[in-house]
């Protein structure tokens, strides 16, 4: 019987992942062996979900307008006002300054430094300049 012979079982084949060598020879010594392939490393592209494109602005934040089920957030950036659209705050990655707690409740906010993350998407009719990713508190709220 033939040796490692090709065959269309891909559990067999040599070119498929780990393979054992099924035929036998005369000798009653010789047992499968399983063998191990090196991975296969030429034309491997790894896919990455493409990821939306942000600007960031940092500032002192000064309000949080709650309207059915969303949040516009009003900061001062560069001595000019900077309306963001907060839509899923399950999806906004929120990092603070350590130990520090704020509570965020809506209506006018002690101004407090931060650095947002968002997708440019104007939207006329809101006064909002995007959608928020990422809300980085820099500093301690003023008193």
């Amino acid at each position: 019987m033939a040796r490692n012979q090709p065959s269309n079982d891909p559990l067999n084949d040599s070119e498929q992942g780990d393979a054992v060598e099924t035929g036998y020879s005369d000798s009653s010594e010789e047992l499968p062996r399983l063998r191990r392939r090196e991975p296969m490393v030429a034309g491997y592209v790894e896919q990455v979900a493409p990821q939306e494109p942000t600007e960031s602005a940092e500032g002192e934040l000064q309000n949080f307008e709650c309207m059915d089920g969303k949040v516009r957030l009003t900061m001062l950036a560069g001595g000019k006002k900077l309306s963001l659209m907060l839509v899923d705050p399950e999806n906004v990655h929120i990092r603070g300054t350590g130990t520090a707690t704020l509570d965020l409740t809506c209506g006018p906010q002690n101004p407090v430094p931060v650095k947002i993350e968002y997708v440019p998407e104007p939207d006329a009719k809101l006064g909002t300049a995007g959608v928020i990713k990422a809300i980085i508190f820099t500093g301690k709220p003023a008193l």
